[in-house]
């Protein structure tokens, strides 16, 4: 449903070493389902030659911490910044101070799930 356009949400949830990073992100030799979905949506747009049909993706890995939002996207740990959440008509937001337009972010998770932690 992703590529018709509907917003879709992966929501790893459990204690500290249940394996929600290996799932999520995976580790040499096995890499995960972000990875694993990433490299099949960018082999459909890259595949796309319709004139008519344009893609725009973005993506946002968060970590939800001690009551703290960090975007785990940045690949080093010390200058993760925390994140802004607010509530506006029902619908609660994210806030990155830093970009939410910033498409290097996107290519990096991409091309090397290594870097994430």
């Amino acid at each position: 449903n992703a590529v018709r356009g509907y917003n879709c949400t992966v929501f790893a949830y459990g204690q500290s070493g249940a394996g929600k990073s290996y799932s999520v992100v995976g580790y040499p030799p096995n890499i995960g389902l972000i990875p694993n979905t990433l490299s099949c949506l960018f082999g459909i747009v890259e595949s796309n030659d319709s004139p008519t049909v344009r893609y725009q993706i973005e993506i946002a890995m968060l970590e939800i911490y001690m009551d703290e939002v960090y975007d785990l996207l940045e690949p080093r740990k010390k200058d993760r910044q925390k994140l802004n959440v607010f509530l506006n008509n029902g619908q609660i937001f994210v806030y990155d101070p830093s970009d939410r337009k910033n498409k290097d972010k996107i290519w990096r998770a991409a091309k090397d799930h290594n870097q994430a932690e």
